[in-house]
């Protein structure tokens, strides 16, 4: 399924919602990809750096959102002149094994593909389960989920809201923190957190749909590796270590990000399922 934040839908400031600019970008990301980690051209390791340099400060900048300008400033330009020295003293030369990670890291954390980007992740680990037990957490369950901003129970919305015990609340606050509790039974993430927690069917078939797809691909994908391999071991071909480290990463991209490229691929857009929708409600 896709995410419901519309910023997440948004690539380069395009509505990624139509499904045909969603497989240009799955297309296009994954082609970026291979030309950077197997052909190897000579801006590929400078512009991976810079790439990263900016996304690294973007989270940063977004964490310490309360610092002053001057700091961020300050910070920005110390780590630009640490990648700038790091690049300047590898002569513009690419290595394929820094280009390999650097490559790699950015599918996963920052591209379209990315974990946290357009396709939603269903949550069936610990926090599903922690979060099912609702008013059954003791009080440092509680304040442990609340500080990551799911607030549950009377000691979860107690601490978000401000920051003690239930028990220490006036009777004013303890009013205000019961009326949350009986607004939100089952909690409420309170600062923008959008995971799919409940324990429905359709999204678990849906999930093993795509569970089932990523396992054939990747069993193919690793049946042609193993065969061109033992091809090239047999007619005692040489196999270079660039290309070892281009196979090996290209994988655990692949494995990284199959999932998602998935999902961008073959969910309709969302605009038109809603669209029937309304229509069908309109004739009924």
């Amino acid at each position: 399924m896709l995410s419901l934040d519309e910023k997440k839908l948004r690539w380069f400031g395009i509505d990624m919602r139509p499904r045909w600019r969603r497989r240009i970008a799955v297309v296009a990301t994954y082609t970026a990809f291979l030309v950077v980690v197997w052909v190897h051209p000579r801006w590929a390791y400078g512009a991976l750096e810079s790439l990263w340099l900016v996304w690294f400060v973007s989270r940063v900048w977004s964490t310490i959102k309360e610092a002053e300008t001057g700091l961020k400033v300050a910070f920005t330009a110390l780590w630009a002149f640490s990648i700038g020295a790091q690049m300047w003293q590898s002569h513009g030369k690419a290595s394929p094994v820094n280009t390999a990670l650097y490559a790699t890291f950015l599918m996963a954390f920052a591209s379209v593909l990315s974990w946290v980007g357009m396709a939603a992740l269903t949550d069936s680990g610990w926090l599903a389960q922690v979060i099912q037990k609702g008013e059954g957490l003791n009080w440092r369950q509680q304040r442990r989920l609340a500080r990551m901003g799911f607030a549950v129970g009377l000691d979860g919305f107690a601490w978000y809201e401000f920051g003690v015990r239930f028990r220490r609340l006036n009777e004013e606050q303890r009013a205000e923190v019961e009326e949350l509790r009986r607004a939100n039974p089952r909690g409420k993430w309170m600062h923008g957190g959008e995971r799919v927690l409940l324990d429905d069917e359709r999204i678990r078939q849906e999930e093993n749909l795509v569970r089932a797809k990523v396992q054939r691909v990747m069993n193919w994908v690793l049946v042609l590796t193993a065969i061109w391999v033992s091809t090239a071991v047999m007619k005692g071909w040489t196999i270079r270590r660039s290309t070892v480290v281009s196979g090996v990463w290209t994988l655990v991209t692949l494995m990284i990000t199959l999932r998602q490229a998935i999902v961008l691929w073959s969910v309709e857009d969302p605009g038109a399922a809603s669209g029937e929708l309304g229509l069908v409600e309109r004739e009924a």
